[in-house]
Order: structure tokens, then C-alpha cells, then sequence
């Protein structure tokens, strides 16, 4: 059967009443030309239900003008996804936020990345946190930095850890301090990078590294400092020692005093001397505080034996080791004279001998009368000549050795 619609040109199209539109069967709607099409008015467009709508043909729904899809109703989403995966980004982008809002979970996963790119932040705050949690990860990733930063605060917790994961770098850089501040502890660990399997085998195991970053996994944090001291502690908590790893020296220097007195000696073990650099005196003083959290390993769970027995017990200083036990962890060589000054006289007391080897006659002059006092025979016994020369008159006075 030929539909009578076949035979009108534009004008006519144009002249079509409401009642003529709403008439329309299916092989009606089929039978339209892109040309005709096009000859709808928004006025016209408006007049259609959302069940004729669906009966057009990829082809026809790809004919539809901006101006076109700008007047359709929220009523009126009732696209297919076969539809909605044909039309263009600037098709899609010309949809209202409540039109966009009235999609469902299946049509809204038939959108392409580049559409979501195409939106603006008025457009993608009408998205249903129930909507946000069914875009694929490409979908995510199709997300500008500026877009994602506009999500509502209850958008970005409707994320799901799997959608944060497949973040860009940047895209996670871009989240706001209230954004962040959202975020459930699962969500903070899968927007540092993904978790590296080996810490997810061995999670009771301890993970030592070199001065050079780990081969192993993404070797950068990918939020920003801001992000980072904006973590609350259950989130600061869900990261694993992998992904801690991962912080610049910048970046720990941004933690704030209640994520630093929150580490224990595991992450401190596994800052990098240049890391222990960037401390403030202030930030080091509340790691030396902390004496009660010294982590004392069994011998079996240390992959360096005696590391733990022979480090700086008192504290978190209990985390450093020497050379002697082949880890490469932070060194007491590390720190700059603030932190050696912050160290008390039983933590510097219980620095190996190899430790102490390890100070630069810079180091040593810049200790305290006090500390110089509490050294040990044994660890004034590896000090160089350069460095007990380095003392003044006055500072050699002090220099009575503590018994064994």
C-alpha cells in the first residue's frame, strides 16, 4: 500500500495540520523522504508523538535539523537505540537537559563519546544520578575535564569505581575539592590508577622500591595536590600501598596533619628519599610524634629480616632502613636538617651504625648538643674524620658517648 504522503512536496508538508500529523500510521511516517523531512516545522515536530517518532528510520532521524531536535519534548523521547546511536553530537547537543533527563538507562548507553563531549554543563546537570551510573566507560571517558567538573556533587557519587578507574589523567585532575570530598573509599582508590595486582595477591605483603619509580602499574598519582589534601581520612585510608606509592614528592608534601598521622609504617616506608625531602619540619614532627604506631613486623612477614627490630623503633621512624639490609626504602640520609632536628635523642639513639655512615658532615654539624650527647660509642665509632672535625670546640664537649 502507498502512502498518499509519497506525492506532497515541502510546502505541502509545511501546510500539515495537527490533525493530519497525529493521523499519520506507521507506513506513513516510513514513506517520508529526508526532504520532507526537513520540511517539518518545529512547530510540526512538536505535534508528533513519541511513538510515531520511534518509527523513523535511521536515515530520517539522521535528517532531523538542530532546530528540529531543539523543539522536541521530554514527552517525545522515545527513540530507539539503534535511532540514537545514528544521530550526530550535534544532534544529540541539541536536546534540552530534560530532554536528555527523560532517556532511559538503555537509551542513554547508545549515545557515542563524542556526544557527551558535545554537552554543555546545564545539559549534563539534568543527567539522573541513575543515568550516571549506567554510562559505559567510554561514555565517561567522552566526558571534557570542564564537563565532568561540573557534575553535581550527587553525580560524581553516583559514579561507580569501575566508570572512575577508566578516567583520564586529566579528567580525574579536573575533579573539584567538593567533588572529591564525595567520593566513597572505593571511588578515591579506583581514581588514583588501577590497583596493581601484585597488591591485591599479596596484600599483606610489604612493597619496597628503589629511588627510581615502580616498573610495575601506572607510575603517576592522577589526582591533583589540592585533591589529594582534600581527602577525607576513610578515603585517604582506601588507598593501597601501590597506589601510595605512586604520590610525587609535591603531592606528599600537600597532605594535610591528619593524613600524615593517619600513616603507618608500611607507607612510610615507602616514601623515597626526595619525597622525605619535600617534608616540612611541621609535617616531620607529626610523623615523630607518633610513637605508638611503629609497625614491628615477624620475621616471617618481613622480606628484609631484622629491618623493623634494627630501624628507629620509638616511631615511624621504625620504617627506615639502611643498606645493610638490602632494602631501599628511605634512608636517615634522606632528611634535611629540620627533620634530623625533630628527631628526639632515643630516635636518633637507635639509628644503626650503617645509618649513620650514611649522614653527610652537613648532616652531623646541623645535630643538636643534645643529640650529639645521645650517640652511642658504636655509631660515634663510624662518624669520618670530616665529620667529627665538623664539630666546634664548643660541640665537642658534648660528644660523651652514651653507653651501649
Amino acid at each position: 500500500m502507498v502512502s498518499f504522503i509519497t506525492s506532497y512536496n515541502a510546502a505541502q508538508i509545511a501546510a500539515m495540520s495537527r490533525e493530519t500529523i497525529e493521523s499519520l500510521t506507521r507506513t506513513d511516517i516510513v514513506a517520508l523522504s529526508t526532504t520532507q523531512t526537513l520540511a517539518l516545522t518545529t512547530t510540526q515536530i512538536t505535534e508528533f508523538s513519541g511513538t510515531q517518532l520511534s518509527q523513523l528510520s535511521t536515515r530520517q532521524a539522521t535528517a532531523l535539523s538542530r532546530a528540529q531536535m531543539a523543539a522536541l519534548l521530554p514527552s517525545q523521547m522515545s527513540f530507539s537505540p539503534a535511532q540514537l546511536f545514528a544521530l550526530s553530537s550535534a544532534q544529540v547537543s541539541a536536546l534540552d537537559g530534560e530532554d536528555l533527563a527523560a532517556l532511559t538507562t538503555t537509551q542513554i548507553r547508545a549515545l557515542e563519546a563524542a556526544d557527551f563531549s558535545a554537552l554543555s554543563s546545564t545539559q549534563l546537570d539534568e543527567l539522573t544520578t541513575t543515568q550516571i551510573s549506567a554510562l559505559t566507560v567510554t561514555q565517561i571517558r567522552g566526558l571534557t575535564a570542564a564537563g565532568l567538573g561540573s557534575l553535581s556533587t550527587e553525580q560524581v557519587a553516583a559514579l561507580l569505581p569501575t566508570q572512575i578507574a577508566g578516567l583520564t589523567t586529566t579528567q580525574v585532575k579536573g575533579f573539584t575539592s567538593t567533588q572529591i570530598g564525595s567520593l566513597g573509599a572505593q571511588q578515591v582508590a579506583a581514581s588514583h590508577y588501577e590497583r596493581d595486582r601484585r597488591d591485591e595477591r599479596q596484600p599483606s605483603k610489604r612493597i619496597y622500591r628503589s629511588a627510581a619509580r615502580p616498573a610495575h602499574g601506572n607510575a603517576n598519582c592522577r589526582l591533583s595536590t589540592s585533591a589529594i589534601g582534600n581527602l577525607a581520612t576513610t578515603q585517604w585510608e582506601a588507598l593501597s600501598i601501590t597506589q601510595f606509592t605512586a604520590l610525587t614528592a609535591t603531592q606528599v608534601k600537600g597532605l594535610n596533619t591528619t593524613q600524615l598521622a593517619s600513616l603507618d609504617a608500611d607507607h612510610i616506608s615507602a616514601l623515597l628519599p626526595a619525597e622525605v625531602g619535600a617534608l616540612t619540619s611541621a609535617q616531620f614532627a607529626i610523623l615523630d610524634r607518633r610513637k605508638d604506631r611503629a609497625a614491628h613486623a615477624s620475621p616471617d612477614e618481613e622480606p628484609y629480616g631484622g629491618l623493623y627490630r634494627n630501624a628507629l623503633h620509638r616511631g615511624d621512624c621504625g620504617a627506615l632502613h639502611g643498606a645493610d639490609q638490602g632494602a631501599t626504602g628511605v634512608h636517615p640520609s634522606a632528611f634535611n636538617a629540620s627533620q634530623l632536628g625533630a628527631l628526639s635523642t632515643d630516635q636518633l639513639a637507635a639509628i644503626t651504625p650503617t645509618q649513620i655512615t650514611g649522614l653527610t658532615a652537613t648532616q652531623v654539624r646541623q645535630l643538636a648538643d643534645t643529640q650529639v650527647a645521645a650517640l652511642t660509642a658504636t655509631q660515634i665509632k663510624q662518624l669520618t674524620t670530616e665529620e667529627l672535625s665538623s664539630f666546634t670546640a664548643r660541640r665537642r664537649r658534648p660528644l660523651s658517648p652514651r653507653r651501649n
